[in-house]
Parts: structure tokens; C-alpha cells; sequence
């Protein structure tokens, strides 16, 4: 069946596979195939073409939930050991101590900059990946 699709630009591409009404998603990882009911009602196209975006994008779209997860405290945590844990994870992304920890090695404004440049990046990263899900630009 691979051979019988085209690529279309883009993270996923779907076509129809002869004679099989069958669709199929295919992403960067997976093969994803699903019954058509009636591939000539727009309706249902753009809905499995949504479907089909947000099934290429459930990956990255975890990802990003996960690292937004990130920063909510956890069940029986304070607010110090929420602090610790999300500096420990800025730790391991950027080599940085986290702004308002205690560092002689590198300069508060170094490590601010580091900071907003990883917030961003992660702020970045989830729009993106929103973007693709549902095909519009980031």
C-alpha cells in the first residue's frame, strides 16, 4: 500500500488507497489507516484531515503537555520542593542554576537570560506543535 501514496508537503499526508476506501495518515513514526464512509462529502474529508493532523501531532502535543505539567505542583508537594524539582530540570536543559538559587559561577543576568531563553523555547515548541495539529501556522 506505501507505494500506492503520494507525499504531500508537510508532517503527514493522507491519500486514498485504490479500491480500498481506505485513508491513511502517515507521520514521521506511524502508518495510520481508517475507513472513509464517503470520501465525497467535504465534510468528512476535513474531518478526517483534522483527525489526521491531530493523530501526526499526538506525540509532540504529549510532549508539550508534559513539559507545561512541568511547572504545577504535585500531589503532597510545597512550593520549595516545586521550585527544587523544575530547578532541577533547568539544570539537566541548560547546564544553569535556576534564577534564585545561589551560583558564584555564573552571573544572575547569565543565568535570567537562560531562564527566558528555555521558558521561550518551551512556549515556542507547544505553539508549534499546536499550530501543526490543527494546520494553521505557528
Amino acid at each position: 500500500m506505501a507505494e500506492n501514496l503520494k507525499h504531500t508537503p508537510g508532517p503527514w499526508y493522507m491519500d486514498k488507497a485504490p479500491k480500498s476506501g481506505q485513508m491513511c495518515v502517515v507521520s514521521d513514526t506511524a502508518w495510520i489507516c481508517g475507513q472513509i464512509v464517503n470520501d465525497k462529502d467535504p465534510k468528512t474529508k476535513q474531518e478526517c484531515e483534522a483527525n489526521a493532523r491531530l493523530i501526526a501531532a499526538a506525540p509532540d502535543l504529549l510532549e508539550a503537555l508534559q513539559w507545561y505539567q512541568m511547572f504545577e505542583a504535585k500531589d503532597g508537594e510545597d512550593s520549595i520542593d516545586r521550585f527544587e524539582r523544575v530547578a532541577r530540570e533547568f539544570r539537566k536543559a541548560t547546564g544553569y542554576l535556576k534564577p534564585g538559587k545561589d551560583c558564584r559561577t555564573h552571573d544572575p543576568e547569565e543565568r535570567q537570560a537562560a531562564w527566558s531563553k528555555w521558558i521561550d523555547e518551551g512556549t515556542d515548541r507547544a505553539r508549534a506543535v499546536i499550530a501543526k495539529a490543527t494546520g494553521e501556522t505557528a
